[in-house]
């Protein structure tokens, strides 16, 4: 069949030179677990449709790059149990993003039983292109027609048991936001265990290229080599086509004049001679023609009456002059509604906590053990717990900008920014995930193709403010500041605007070179479902709930030892704060205290607190509870700001420049742990702690010296 050809009535029809994809209709032996791979291109749905059937609540957001790695759970169909992995958004199986690599290594290393594909409705041939490519693996496929009622909306009808006869396999139409369809996809799902069915599928290709597929298929078979563990077809198209990773695999340990790598370049040579361009750009044609047709097949689109509510909002939510100074209005307020509404649930939780210590107080007799349990356990996880509301609002709003669509309007907002200064306009997503938490961030840069381009989003991700320097933000801000939100949202854009400029810097030195361009889909706008909202928020709120049960209870407890032992020798006259100064943590903040003294932090329990920062930035706050000794005070948390206000060393300059310092200074170790795995190596570790330190000294110490300067010290 020449590349010119249409799909028929049959899925498809190989041509006489592909005996080796004769009919493959079989029935495949199932494990007794049957593992499904949950696949699918950005943004169609797909971790949403996962959550319904494993009801798992995994964070769903309404741009690319949401899943950054996969994820699995057990589910049980007709007293089987059945493993669905659910993984990352892709729109090819290529190697190009890290997505990509994650998605195609499971699915050709450890082969699953059953591909679950999730085609967008409102896009059909976008998600066909992909499907194409697991019928080309020969995997038993099951597709979802996810997002059926906006296609309905939009005026697309959707021919379904026409296309289920194109490709030869089940499509089930689901609206996975509501459920609609999910019966009908497990009962699918349900059946496909007990019998799965390899569709027969040929990609039909031109004669010159199936020629040399074959000869390459030829050589392949008589040697033992790593492209044996994939189908023979599959890996002898990829490298012809270039396929970097197989390529790098099969040349590993093999002579340069290998016949087998000699066959691949001179092959690869004569197909680029014969069609003017590479086989890969030559076989991404066939498909997308090939998934264009299918769809031509059976989607028919009812005219609508002019652009859609979408394109009429995006005429103004992403112009140029309004929608950066947009942007700007709504992040500052998310942080006015994070504060003003959180104020009241952070005084019952300070209650709450000055109740149990109370209470404790009351029945513990005096002595080492109570001081442990109120200042080390309840002083050090109760001065974080405080701040849980304000963590959980401001979670609400970003869930509620993420599952609308206005976070992909950001992106593509800010890239017309970020372009200019080296950063990638796909670094917005990672960089909005990072307010969050900065691990899922450096996590959530694989989405960027380049290499180059993903290196330098993760050096900056740290300077974006995430939920755990919030409590230190406001603990010092309540305590400091008449105005929160104002004060915050200069942190935060702060944190943006040396991440800016860093990347800046990293660009002209340290990585030179060009970006690549920027193509990012914008989704429709949708409504976001309270309880999408809602599990997003709590799922955040859950995080740091252990945290602080946890990293945060087992520091608390060594900053208390720390904090207490050694015992002032009996002959010093020393008691209370100044008993402190004996201990390890007086020692250790006593050699750290001349360094920030220029940066207006001169004082040994402000370096302890630091030290003890970086293993988590919440424990900064509990340091500073346990040092100022109030653990046995029943309203906690306004003690410890009653406390830092009577310190003459506190003033709202000094509180600032702390939050600077905090808001810049090495990453937390978790991040530390995700950025040298996502590198491969501990060097550009070493960098990030280096130049973050330095960094957040030097701009500390212009915010400290050039405010004195200025009078506001």
């Amino acid at each position: 069949m020449s590349a010119s050809q249409t799909p028929s009535d049959s899925p498809s029809t190989p041509s006489d030179s592909s005996s080796r994809c004769a009919e493959r209709d079989r029935s495949i032996s199932a494990p007794r677990r049957f593992t499904v791979a949950l696949a699918g291109t950005p943004n169609c749905g797909k971790t949403t449709l996962f959550n319904r059937i494993s009801h798992l609540r995994h964070k769903v957001a309404n741009y690319p790059g949401a899943t950054v790695e996969k994820r699995s759970a057990i589910v049980r169909l007709g007293g089987r149990e059945i493993e669905i992995v659910d993984l990352p958004g892709i729109y090819s199986l290529g190697t190009e993003s890290q997505d990509e690599l994650v998605t195609r290594d499971f699915c050709l290393r450890q082969r699953p039983d059953l591909i679950l594909a999730v085609l967008d409705a409102t896009n059909l041939e976008r998600g066909l292109y992909l499907l194409l490519q697991w019928l080309e693996l020969g995997f038993p496929v099951l597709a979802a027609l996810n997002l059926w009622d906006e296609a309905q909306a939009l005026g697309l009808r959707i021919r379904v048991e026409r296309l289920a006869q194109l490709l030869g396999v089940h499509v089930i139409p689901t609206v996975a936001r509501t459920g609609e369809g999910l019966a009908a996809l497990l009962k699918a799902l349900e059946e496909a265990a007990r019998n799965p069915v390899v569709p027969a599928f040929h990609l039909p290709l031109e004669p010159p290229i199936e020629e040399e597929i074959t000869r390459l298929v030829h050589l392949l078979e008589q040697r033992d080599g790593p492209a044996n563990a994939y189908p023979l077809d599959w890996a002898a198209m990829k490298l012809l086509e270039g396929d970097s990773a197989l390529t790098d695999e099969l040349r590993a340990g093999v002579a340069a004049d290998d016949p087998v790598v000699c066959e691949i370049e001179a092959g690869a040579h004569r197909l680029r001679a014969l069609y003017g361009q590479p086989l890969a750009l030559v076989l991404s044609a066939r498909r997308h023609e090939y998934a264009r047709e299918l769809a031509r097949q059976v989607v028919a689109v009812v005219p609508r009456r002019g652009p859609t509510v979408s394109d009429r909002i995006d005429r103004l939510i992403v112009s140029t002059g309004f929608g950066l100074p947009l942007f700007l209005v709504v992040t500052y307020l998310v942080f006015e509604f994070a504060f003003a509404v959180g104020h009241a649930p952070m005084a019952w939780i300070e209650a709450g906590v000055g109740a149990l210590s109370a209470g404790l107080m009351s029945v513990l007799p005096a002595g080492v053990f109570r001081s442990l349990i109120v200042d080390g356990v309840v002083g050090g996880v109760g001065g974080v717990l405080v701040f849980l509301p304000n963590i959980l609002l401001l979670f609400i709003a970003m869930a509620v900008l993420e599952d609308s669509g206005y976070m992909a309007r950001g992106a593509a907002i800010m890239d017309r920014l970020m372009s200019r200064v080296g950063l990638h306009g796909k670094s917005f997503i990672p960089m909005m995930i990072g307010f969050g938490c900065n691990v899922p961030a450096i996590m959530a840069a694989r989405t960027l193709e380049n290499r180059r381009d993903r290196l330098i989003t993760m050096l900056v991700l740290p300077m974006m403010s995430c939920g755990a320097r919030l409590p230190v933000y406001v603990l010092f801000i309540s305590a400091f500041f008449t105005r929160g939100a104002p004060v915050l949202f200069s942190i935060y854009l702060l944190g943006i605007f040396m991440a800016v400029i860093s990347a800046i810097i990293f660009r002209r030195i340290v990585f030179r070179g060009g970006r690549t361009p920027f193509v990012l889909e914008l989704p429709p706008y949708r409504i976001p479902t309270l309880r999408s909202v809602l599990i997003h928020a709590w799922d955040h709120a859950w995080m740091y709930l252990k945290k602080a049960g946890t990293v945060i209870l087992l520091l608390s407890v060594v900053v208390w030892f720390l904090s207490t032992y050694p015992r002032p020798p009996k002959t010093a006259d020393a008691a209370g704060p100044a008993a402190l100064r004996y201990t390890v943590a007086g020692t250790v903040g006593s050699l750290i205290e001349p360094v920030l003294r220029p940066i207006g932090l001169g004082d040994w329990k402000v370096g302890v607190a630091l030290v003890s920062g970086f293993a988590a930035k919440e424990v900064v706050v509990a340091s500073f509870a346990t040092l100022y000794n109030v653990g046995e005070s029943a309203e906690r948390s306004s003690a410890l700001r009653a406390a830092l206000r009577r310190d003459p060393l506190w003033t709202p300059l000094s509180a600032y420049a702390l939050m600077v310092f905090v808001l810049l200074y090495i990453p937390c170790l978790p991040a530390m742990v995700m950025l040298r795995r996502e590198t491969g190596s501990w060097k550009w570790v070493a960098l990030e702690i280096a130049y973050t330190t330095t960094l957040a000294y030097t701009v500390a110490l212009i915010v400290y010296q050039g405010g004195k300067l200025l009078g506001w010290g």
